[in-house]
């Protein structure tokens, strides 16, 4: 049922979709044009055209015209009684003064403003690109008249059927000539419809030279609104409007100053409401189409399409509304087309449902055997191969069609036996047949490749028919049986098997090696460091020479740092064999950092490096290993002084930052790293770059055991370095490290 409508509901949603996306404007245009035509009326006689016709060229000398011409028709208009005056003519250019003057003085005399028109205009500029000029009267004229647009809307036709009362204009609004002289105050962008249904030839139009010359009846003036523009062809400035075609741009001024007047200000029925109305149709229709025949279908479409129009017609010439009958039309024959197009399906319908409903059900099971990764047989009971998939066809590494309908024995020698052996199995499995279990064989093809497979055999019968032409009075028995290619996995097998033998052997010779490490290296070391001790010291009396003294020193700082080289090695082997453990207690930080800055305090100095720290008052506590926090801290430090030069600065702070973490900032200003080998880092055994392992000694293992150490709290380590502009380490402890302090504690410094 929904299939059968589903081209309706299709149809009605590409409908709908076009409608909104402007694409039936066309279509409505034309329709809204026509109504123009049928739905006429006469204008309000309150609207005087005076034109500059082709007449009034030939008889006042050659144009332009000099600007004394309309000051005298303006005071001609101003004695004969007109109530407010618009001229449609371009005066943002100067002409003498001695023109502009009469007339500035004529506008400045009148009891109302006269309007004077300001519009946009596109010039070039000396680049060549274009750009648009906001032109108006000059100066001396606009002090003393009305400004008023006579910008116009044209759609993408290139049709003008719109009008904007009010647009801006420098940062500031300016009314539309038409409102002006309809005195009517309107919105800043408001746009209307220009109702083009009103009779242009019963605005009364007089020609601009008989006014000017005296040879009109200044009674036929008195009380009106009066708008002077051009209507000679040879003036230009036309423009194309429903209805009419082309005509002067006077007159598209006009007709929109008598839609205000008129209260005809034209406004689209919102698209919400014809999108329901259209839906409601549709809907209707569709139901009536169904349940008639295609022939009485059209006469009631056509007769559903003729409302419509006289619909939206008596809409629109009652009200200012404009309907787009086009939507509801295009709904009603989508309706009747989606209604023919049910029609036809039903009845093919019929025909074509038990034949695909039986090729689609073989079809699948076809697609569903033949595209299986795994290569499927089934056999008759006799044995011959009835189905041959793609994947037992290069599993056997033979042709199905050469196979079908032959003994599968031929390609398995061992295939019959599958079934005794799933018969002695049988007992094992709580009943379950053990054929319905894996199997695994060797199976051997013709040019002698081996492959270990795994198969299970499921035995399965086909019913009898319930046709009458069916002959059988017994099931027919057949065989399926299931082949997987397990030859990777056992290659896999082998691999992890030979991989952990390997990995055991690995580990207990790391073992024994570190345990001969612990006792062998640290021993002897220990011994060493002791006894340089008393010597640099001479604790049992003086040794004598100064060179014996720095020999001892020598010897007991390089044993030291050997002897923190085989812890380091000892803890990250310890790390990286999960044997790690930390055991957490509440600290307060300045209490932990104040020993790790005494130690490493001598060593910042000795390279005229200043070492501070600061930490805020109310800083939390921190639930840490504090053995490994102040090892974390020893490292960062110690490396800091290591790559700051002479004269440089590390310090230390810390805070809780938004996310409620628990950080631990170091910073110094030293040669730093680029971004790029930041990473590396924090790996053992290495440096920032390979060609510093000369000039700075280290192992390379302070910052990677850093990382592992802070790891095992849940946090991460966070570096930010850039090359000659030092390094920042930044610690970070997850927010459940946090712990809140009862007792504030000082700043360290």
């Amino acid at each position: 049922m929904l299939r059968r409508r589903l081209l309706f509901v299709c149809l009605f949603a590409a409908l709908l979709v076009a409608y909104v996306l402007g694409g039936l404007t066309g279509l409505d245009n034309l329709l809204t044009s026509s109504r123009f035509k049928l739905a006429r009326s006469d204008a309000s006689q309150n609207l005087v055209l005076v034109e500059i016709d082709s007449r009034s060229l030939a008889a006042l000398d050659a144009w332009p015209w000099p600007r004394s011409y309309h000051a005298a028709l303006i005071e001609r208009l101003t004695e004969a009684g007109a109530v407010s005056v618009a001229l449609n003519i371009d005066f943002s250019a100067r002409s003498s003064a001695e023109e502009d003057g009469q007339l500035a003085r004529a506008l400045a005399n009148t009891p109302s403003k006269v309007v004077l028109p300001v519009f946009r205009q596109i010039s070039s500029r000396a680049g060549g690109e274009d750009h648009i000029s906001l032109v108006g009267p000059i100066t001396s004229l606009r002090e003393n008249a009305l400004p008023g647009s006579v910008n116009v809307i044209a759609d993408s036709d290139g049709v003008i059927r719109r009008h904007n009362t009010k647009e801006s204009w420098n940062d500031n609004s300016v009314t539309s000539m038409a409102a002006l002289l309809a005195n009517i105050s309107q919105e800043e962008g408001d746009i209307f419809q220009v109702d083009y249904g009103i009779r242009a030839g019963s605005i009364p139009v007089y020609s601009y030279a008989d006014i000017y010359l005296e040879k009109i009846d200044p009674a036929l003036l008195a009380g009106k609104t009066v708008l002077i523009g051009a209507s000679a062809a040879e003036l230009g400035a036309r423009f194309t409007v429903p209805s009419y075609g082309t005509v002067p741009g006077t007159i598209v001024h006009a007709l929109a100053y008598e839609s205000l007047v008129q209260g005809r200000m034209l406004q689209q029925l919102p698209t919400a409401a014809v999108a329901a109305i259209g839906l409601i149709l549709a809907i209707a229709f569709f139901a009536l189409f169904s349940a008639t025949s295609w022939r009485r279908g059209a006469g009631i479409l056509f007769a559903a399409l003729a409302l419509v129009y006289f619909t939206a017609l008596g809409v629109q010439a009652w009200s200012p509304t404009l309907i787009d009958a086009g939507f509801w039309m295009l709904c009603l024959v989508a309706a009747y087309l989606s209604a023919i197009a049910r029609g036809i399906d039903q009845q093919a319908y019929r025909f074509f449902i038990q034949d695909m409903a039986f090729q689609h059900r073989r079809e699948m099971m076809d697609a569903v055997l033949d595209n299986n990764f795994h290569g499927i047989v089934i056999t008759d009971a006799e044995g011959r191969i009835q189905f041959f998939n793609k994947a037992a066809a290069i599993l056997f590494n033979c042709e199905r069609e050469q196979v079908l309908r032959q003994p599968f024995e031929q390609i398995v020698p061992w295939i019959n036996s599958l079934q005794t052996v799933s018969d002695e199995e049988a007992g094992k499995n709580d009943g379950m047949p053990a054929a319905q279990h894996p199997v695994e064989k060797i199976f051997v093809d013709k040019d002698g490749v081996a492959t270990s497979l795994e198969v299970i055999l499921n035995e399965s019968s086909l019913g009898i028919g319930v046709n009458v032409s069916e002959r059988r009075k017994r099931s027919r028995k057949i065989n399926i049986y299931t082949f997987r290619n397990i030859e990777p996995r056992k290659r896999l097998e082998l691999a992890q098997e030979k991989a952990l033998d390997e990995a055991i052997s690995a580990g207990r010779s790391k073992a024994e090696f570190l345990a001969i490490m612990s006792h062998e290296l640290r021993t002897p070391l220990n011994a060493i460091i002791g006894f340089s001790d008393i010597l640099r010291n001479q604790i049992f009396g003086p040794i004598g020479s100064q060179q014996y003294l720095e020999y001892a020193n020598d010897i007991h700082q390089s044993g030291a740092g050997l002897l923190t080289l085989i812890n380091d090695i000892l803890n990250v082997s310890r790390v990286e064999a999960g044997k790690f453990s930390i055991e957490d207690s509440v600290i307060r930080l300045p209490e932990v950092l104040a020993p790790c800055l005494n130690l490493l305090r001598g060593l910042a100095t000795e390279k005229s490096v200043q070492l501070t720290a600061e930490i805020p008052d109310g800083l939390p506590q921190l639930r840490v290993d504090e053995r490994l926090l102040k090892q974390m801290m020893i490292n960062i430090i110690s490396n800091a002084v290591k790559f700051t030069e002479a004269g440089g600065e590390i310090h230390v702070g810390a805070h809780v930052d938004g996310a409620g973490r628990y950080l631990i900032e170091t910073t110094d200003n030293g040669i730093g790293m680029a971004e790029e080998d930041i990473p590396k880092a924090l790996e053992p055994f290495q440096q920032a770059d390979g060609s510093l392992d000369r000039k700075y000694e280290g192992s390379g293992l302070g910052l990677y055991l850093v990382s592992k150490f802070v790891g095992l709290h849940g946090g991460s380590v966070e570096l930010e370095s850039a090359v000659d502009e030092g390094m920042m380490v930044r610690l970070c402890f997850p927010p459940e490290r946090v712990v809140a302090s009862k007792k504030s504690s000082h700043a360290t410094n």
